[in-house]
């Protein structure tokens, strides 16, 4: 009797063990460091920063969870957004929640090469309409064009929407202690 009990006792270890292993294989983190490069579109200035992504695929919960670091003000920020995958299509929710958007993905499932996304921030003066292109068919690296669309919800301003910044980033894949440092410099700043 206490044989049997001892032999479901391992077998439940088992299966919660490789129920684990196989979660943790679907879930795969690569982290990326690189810059962004911002043009304001009306001034004309280009400015530069830090932009940091760590990047957590899970194909058996159907997410994509990125955290990253950018430059907002004068100091940097961490928000995540997490991408739920059907097919070759997501949704897209973040942080603040104030973004929301969805898009299409390009390629072999899970192993996409590209991604188009439009994504909408919505605030009392103002809503932006950003349109993203990332292009990842290299696995060391991610290249990315948002173009952002500005229109200003105000009794007198004109509602046309304009186009008010656009931003180019390239980041490189990086080890987690890499990652890690840059993140903890950027967000003491």
């Amino acid at each position: 009797m206490i044989h049997s009990v001892l032999m479901k006792i391992f077998a439940l270890i088992y299966c919660i063990l490789s129920f684990q292993a196989a979660y943790a294989d679907s879930a795969q983190v690569q982290y990326y460091v690189g810059e962004a490069v911002t043009t304001n579109m009306n001034t004309g200035a280009v400015t530069r920063a830090p932009y940091i992504d760590e990047r957590t695929t899970d194909s058996n919960a159907g997410t994509i969870t990125e955290k990253v670091v950018t430059k907002q003000g004068s100091g940097f920020v961490e928000n995540t957004a997490v991408l739920k995958v059907s097919g070759n299509h997501f949704s897209m929710t973040e942080s603040t929640g104030t973004v929301t958007g969805q898009g299409d993905l390009t390629g072999t499932a899970w192993n996409w090469t590209f991604l188009r996304g439009e994504f909408s921030m919505m605030m009392p003066a103002f809503k932006m309409r950003i349109v993203d292109y990332n292009f990842f068919a290299d696995p060391n690296s991610i290249e990315g064009h948002k173009d952002f669309y500005l229109t200003v919800m105000a009794p007198n301003a004109p509602n046309a929407e304009r186009l008010t910044q656009q931003e180019d980033v390239i980041l490189h894949l990086v080890d987690q202690a890499t990652f890690t440092a840059k993140r903890a410099a950027l967000l003491t700043h």
